[in-house]
């Protein structure tokens, strides 16, 4: 994983801005504002992912020191890099342009978008379980005298789980004669690569690159991968790279229409290992337009972008299409080369010498092992919107150098029309949460109100929003994401508030589902330290400064209905208009915020895409200023981003103005969008297309989900472990039964400590008969799987389609079995 150790606003108490990357079995931290290590070495003993992402500072405090060196000679001169990131200042206060970070005073702000990182030389490329990869561009080099050297340098540093490879590429502005190039690395672990002397000549690239391997038993040296497109019968391009130990397989580029949703691209793999012992095999599967238009003029790049590319999704499974269960690093690049040229001109000269980097591309990485001497075959398919008949979940990383920025952006989508939800915690939008948009309704387009394309951003939201003295304590997090779908994406962000008081794990999961935009997340916080606060809120549903919403009602309520509905004036007000309103009733506990006819940026009046807000509080547990807390309370404030708005609060009661330590706060909550017009929903929902024409755009539409998934449960063989998203733990003999009374929709269930991920069986016990639950398209595509590293077991997801007449509740039966199981 890679991570800001102070966050991306903070700097450690020498001021220092740190990024580390931790594997299993090595550290790195990185001074980026110097471009140099200040540590490097092994990881003893790792635990498992999600433990090592939980433990915050803890590995990497115990890796050693390190110092490095990038120095170049050129014309009998010595020149050391002496400056690496460009400062950046972070603005505090909020403000009406939410992109919150500055650079060094005196840089040209963009015009599109006013935003001044726009020209940052710092960037993240691409990061996640397997592989991180950062730059820091036009680095300065200066000899004793401080004379700079007329070159344009940047570092390039990848990350792998055993080796980390820092780059150096030059490129200089007129020809050096004498010129040499050198990384070197000084602590317990020591390594050094130098270019030989040799005049460069303007205007063409130089590189050094420096690999530090941490084990040799990850090498795939001598193994042998083959990939054929099922679709055409023809192999695809495969290369290894032998400086990371690395695969890469050049993916086709197959037509998305979004007139037939449920393509799927298939490929045929092969990977053999004649050595005589076990290898690793790291595999980066790419479609890269840059790559597949080579070959054309400049002036013909960047006019088309990859197929499917928002919302694509690949998924390994064996040779008879049964989901692996392997997991899978997930990047997406949206903008084409085109694009990319207009945001970020300063960019030159990477833009035209690294093409394929910077154009529209889709990559998804893997590392799996193959014993000696064995050959193993299976495939590689890829869904562009809908799994099984039914808008898939998909979560990865955007990388967001075409848009000029350089921090983490996290994406999940359901089906492929626009962001579902994003993520930039603790990130330089000052919003935890921003993009949201509606599922399965018309574009924000008002004129043509197309189908499946891109629908109303109304997002903004906040875990964590706590204030001390006036100062929002920032999330400084580390981020876990050992699912990304088709079923069910789950995500784990974990961390203390910038002040060190409060602990947080925050779980966010994106079901596959056919009805609307929903989210389920369960948040605990732990506090560390007595301490007071001006302002805490659990969650917020709209940001200070990023909310495009302004609902002109609100009304909450409880398992029971109703409680209240309430005006509000929008008078751009950041403050409260209503504060610690207790719930009332048993839960499930849930308000909703309608009427609104505003979005991002398309006019007063909107689009026919619009969506109303609604959230569910399924469960809590609390015990806060040392007393236990029996039910939330809820708050409303007003915004004024870009206009008038108002957002809601999962609170506090009003009157507690501290915390005491050993203080907690655990709760689940299900966050949703539903269509607002009633004939803007495109999907194939049918329950939720009767319901709308009485619930739209009114508080019953928020009423409705908060009953609707209100589940009654009982597990007759197997061991319930959660009851929304319902996940149940398989009995000894790998099976499960389990009667569900109510339900909405795809609704997820998850069955854990499956002994095989190979053909596992559901079905529906009606009246003695047993009904194979099969929504397949292709085959077998309609579940997921995930395999427990530390148990060797897994985690097998369906989503069951529990709608019913008129929404009344009904009783039904499934029975879940593993392999193991039915081979008995």
């Amino acid at each position: 994983m890679i991570f800001w150790r102070d966050g991306i606003r903070g700097t450690d108490e020498q001021g220092r801005r740190l990024l580390c990357i931790q594997t299993g079995f090595y550290g790195a931290e990185f001074d980026v504002e110097k471009a140099s290590m200040i540590r490097l070495g092994a990881i003893r003993n790792a635990p498992d992912y999600e433990t090592a992402v939980a433990g915050f500072n803890k590995l990497m405090d115990a890796v050693p020191a390190s110092s490095s060196q990038l120095t170049i000679e050129a014309g009998g001169q010595i020149y050391h890099c002496s400056r690496g990131a460009e400062p950046w200042i972070v603005r505090k206060e909020p403000v009406q342009n939410y992109w919150v970070i500055e650079q060094e005073p005196g840089r040209k702000l963009l015009d599109d978008q006013r935003t001044a990182n726009k020209t940052t030389n710092m960037r993240l490329r691409e990061y996640g379980r397997y592989r991180q990869n950062f730059e820091i561009d036009r680095l300065i080099f200066k000899n004793e005298k401080g004379e700079l050297l007329p070159i344009r340098v940047r570092l390039l540093v990848e990350s792998w789980p055993d080796l980390l490879k820092l780059s150096l590429e030059i490129v200089p502005n007129e020809s050096l004669t004498g010129a040499m190039a050198q990384i070197s690395i000084d602590g317990l672990k020591k390594a050094e690569v130098r270019t030989e002397k040799a005049e460069w000549k303007a205007g063409v690239r130089q590189t050094v690159a420096l690999v530090i391997p941490f084990t040799e038993a990850m090498a795939s040296g001598g193994t042998d991968v083959q990939v054929t497109d099922r679709m055409t019968g023809k192999k695809v391009p495969v290369c290894y790279d032998a400086a990371l130990d690395a695969w890469k397989v050049q993916l086709n580029n197959h037509t998305y229409k979004p007139a037939v949703l449920n393509n799927l691209d298939r490929y045929d793999i092969h990977l053999s290992n004649p050595t005589d012992r076990e290898r690793v095999f790291r595999i980066l599967f790419a479609n890269e337009m840059g790559w597949h238009e080579r070959n054309l003029p400049p002036a013909e790049q960047g006019l088309r972008d990859c197929a499917g590319v928002m919302g694509a999704q690949m998924i390994l499974r064996d040779e008879k299409g049964n989901p692996l269960g392997l997991p899978l690093q997930v990047a997406h690049n949206w903008p084409t080369i085109k694009q990319t040229r207009k945001a970020t001109p300063d960019m030159q000269p990477w833009l035209d010498l690294d093409t394929w980097d910077y154009n529209s591309w889709l990559r998804y990485t893997a590392v799996g092992r193959i014993p000696a001497k064995s050959e193993w075959a299976g495939r590689a398919d890829m869904t562009h919107a809908l799994w099984g008949g039914v808008p898939q979940a998909s979560y990865y990383f955007l990388t967001l150098i075409g848009w000029g920025y350089y921090t983490d952006w996290d994406v999940a989508i359901q089906g492929n029309w626009g962001e579902s939800v994003c993520y930039a915690i603790g990130g330089y939008a000052d919003s935890d949460i921003t993009d949201m948009r509606p599922l399965y309704v018309r574009s924000y387009d008002s004129h043509r109100a197309v189908p499946f394309e891109w629908t109303p951003n109304q997002g903004g939201g906040n875990f964590l929003h706590y204030k001390v003295n006036g100062e929002k304590q920032y999330l400084v997090t580390r981020r876990y994401t050992p699912v990304p779908g088709p079923c069910l994406t789950r995500t784990g962000f974990y961390g203390l508030t910038e002040d060190r008081k409060i602990e947080f794990r925050i779980t966010a999961e994106h079901p596959r589902t056919d009805d609307i935009n929903r989210s389920y997340y369960r948040l605990q916080y732990k506090v560390l330290e007595d301490t007071e606060f001006d302002q805490l809120a659990f969650f917020q549903y709209g940001s200070p400064t990023y909310n495009f919403f302004n609902p002109k009602a609100v009304a909450w309520g409880s398992r029971n209905g109703l409680e209240f509905e309430k005006e509000y004036p929008l008078e751009g007000r950041v403050e409260y208009v209503e504060r610690g309103i207790p719930f009332q009733g048993d839960a499930p506990w849930w308000f909703s915020m309608h009427r609104s006819d505003k979005e991002e940026g398309r006019g007063d009046q909107g689009s026919l895409g619009q969506a109303s807000r609604g959230l569910v509080v399924r469960s809590w547990n609390a015990v806060l200023g040392g007393e236990r807390v029996e039910k939330p309370h809820l708050s409303f404030m007003g915004t004024n981003h870009r206009y008038p708005g108002l957002l809601a609060e999962i609170s506090p009661p009003p009157e507690l103005k501290s915390l005491k330590k050993g203080d907690y706060v655990d709760m689940q909550i299900e966050v949703f969008l539903v269509p607002k017009i009633p004939g803007s929903y495109l999907g194939t929902n049918k329950a939720l297309k009767e319901s709308l024409p009485e619930t739209a755009d009114t508080w019953k539409a928020a009423y409705r989900q908060a009953k609707g998934n209100d589940l009654q449960l009982n597990v007759t063989h197997g061991t319930l472990q959660r009851a929304l998203p319902v996940e149940i733990a398989v009995g000894a003999d790998g099976a499960a039964m389990v009667e569900v009374t109510g339900g909405m929709a795809y609704v997820p269930f998850t069955f854990t400590r499956a002994p095989s991920a190979s053909a596992p069986s559901l079905v529906e016990l009606r009246s003695g008969v047993s009904i194979p639950v099969d929504q397949s398209d292709h085959g077998n595509d309609f579940w997921q799987a995930e395999r427990d590293s530390s148990t060797g077991l897994y985690r097998i997801t369906y989503n069951l389609n529990l709608d019913t007449p008129k929404d009344q509740p009904q009783t039904r039966r499934f029975r879940f079995e593993s392999e193991t199981k039915k081979e008995k």
